[in-house]
This record gives structure tokens, C-alpha cells and sequence, in this order.
């Protein structure tokens, strides 16, 4: 073996060029190799770190006269057609967003995510620290209060675990931290800090937030049967309100 390798080193020695030409060509192959892996392994073949992961979907407007192929909802419509899709086992409304966080005196931009009280039981995620969003959170006029990334925890906090129940400033209005999520938690964007929803619109009164929405299929239940259950509430909103014609839901498997 030590003569073959002798041998070899002698060889490119001699021919330099095409040595490089080589080692280039196989750097290349391997690093488009371990590129197109990881993607694959990521996307396909992982599964999502979510509880039966397969029973997860993503729900959006759509309107292909309006050339609109994903739109935001308005909350009081996925408030009401929430209670009657009875495919679906739970839902939960998100609107990303930002906010200023400061801690002592040093502020921080920070990527947030407003949801509902039942983001995380949908997704069957638990805090490791601290404790998950309560109803009465999710409620106008409640108490402010927020839930850490781990990231964020880290680097903002280092880690201390006497973290909750501590006061941060967000847009200058103090908020208390009642949690961390698990390091590895992670769910269409790196957010740092999730809060409640706590959206007052409703049909009499619609200003509020548009929002996207997450839901978990009851077991059975299939994405065109719910589909057509929250298409159905939409053709019967249409009769009182014409403005919303054409518009319908499409959903997707979450992966």
C-alpha cells in the first residue's frame, strides 16, 4: 500500500494539471451530492418534529380570477367556519410580525408570531420550560405575556432558567415571560417570540388582523372532505355579503 501511494504522488506530481482538474471535478460531485441530500432529507425525508405530523395542514384563501394563489383570512371568518368543519380536530390562527424587545437596557428588533391559545396542543409541542399560553390569554384586554425561542432564551438570557415570570419590555409595553420552547421547535420561520392572538374582530365588528391559519385533521378525515366543509361557509357568507365572491380555501398537507 505505502508503494502504491508512493507511486500515486509521484504520478500527479508529474502531471499537475490534470491532478487539479480531478480533485476539483470530485469536490464539486461531493459537495452537490451532500447539497442535494440534505435538501432531500430535510423536505422529504425527515419527518416534521410534530405529533402525527401527517394529520397537519396549512389553510389559505385563494381567488384565481384576482390572480391571488395564497391570501391571508380574515380572523372573525376563520373564528366562525372553525366551529363547523367538523373534519377538523383543532385549529389555531398565526400572524407573523416584529417587535422591539428590550431587556435591561439593550433593544432588540425581534421576528414574532401571534397564535392562538391552541397553537402548540395542535402541534403537540410542550414548553421545556414554563407553560403554554392559557384561553383567557388569548383574549382582548388580557394581561400581556409571551413564550421564548430557545435561541432567544440563549442569547437574550443565557439560558437562566429563573426566566419566568420576568418582566421584558415589547414596544415599550411590559410583557411577562411564561415559557421556552424546545431547541429544536421551528415552523415556517425562525421567530424569536410568540405571543396571543387575542383578536377582537367579528362580523359586526371586522377590523382586525388577517391571518393565516394551521389546523390538525380529525383521524379519518380527509383534506378534500374539510376543504369543501369551509368552502361551504364561504358560499353561504356570499348570500350576505357578495363582496367575498370568488374567493375560497385551499389546503395543504403541512410538509
Amino acid at each position: 500500500m505505502l508503494s502504491d501511494l508512493r507511486y500515486a504522488l509521484r504520478a500527479m506530481a508529474r502531471n499537475r494539471g490534470t491532478t487539479a482538474i480531478a480533485a476539483f471535478a470530485l469536490a464539486l460531485g461531493i459537495g452537490a451530492n451532500t447539497a442535494m441530500f440534505s435538501v432531500l432529507n430535510a423536505a422529504l425525508l425527515r419527518p416534521l418534529p410534530f405529533k402525527d405530523p401527517g394529520r397537519l395542514v396549512w389553510i389559505w384563501m385563494t381567488n384565481p380570477s384576482r390572480n391571488l394563489p395564497q391570501a391571508f383570512m380574515a380572523y372573525w371568518q376563520f373564528d366562525e367556519w372553525r366551529r363547523q368543519a367538523k373534519s377538523l380536530e383543532s385549529a389555531s390562527a398565526y400572524r407573523p410580525g416584529a417587535v422591539n424587545l428590550v431587556v435591561g437596557s439593550e433593544p432588540e428588533r425581534v421576528d414574532t408570531m401571534w397564535v392562538n391559545a391552541s397553537f402548540l396542543p395542535l402541534l403537540g409541542v410542550q414548553p421545556v420550560l414554563g407553560r403554554n399560553f392559557s384561553p383567557e390569554e388569548d383574549r382582548p384586554g388580557a394581561a400581556r405575556v409571551a413564550l421564548l425561542n430557545y435561541g432567544l432564551w440563549q442569547r437574550r438570557f443565557g439560558g437562566d432558567r429563573g426566566v419566568i415570570g420576568k418582566s421584558v419590555l415589547l414596544d415599550s409595553q411590559p410583557c411577562t415571560v411564561i415559557g421556552v420552547l424546545p431547541k429544536d421547535f421551528a415552523i415556517s420561520r425562525d421567530t424569536d417570540l410568540y405571543l396571543p392572538l387575542a383578536s377582537p374582530s367579528t362580523r359586526a365588528s371586522p377590523a382586525g388582523w388577517s391571518v393565516g391559519v394551521y389546523a390538525r385533521l380529525k383521524p379519518g378525515a380527509t383534506l378534500q372532505r374539510a376543504e369543501n366543509e369551509i368552502n361551504g361557509y364561504y358560499r353561504q357568507l356570499e348570500k350576505d355579503m357578495p363582496h367575498i365572491k370568488g374567493w375560497q380555501v385551499r389546503l395543504w398537507g403541512m410538509r
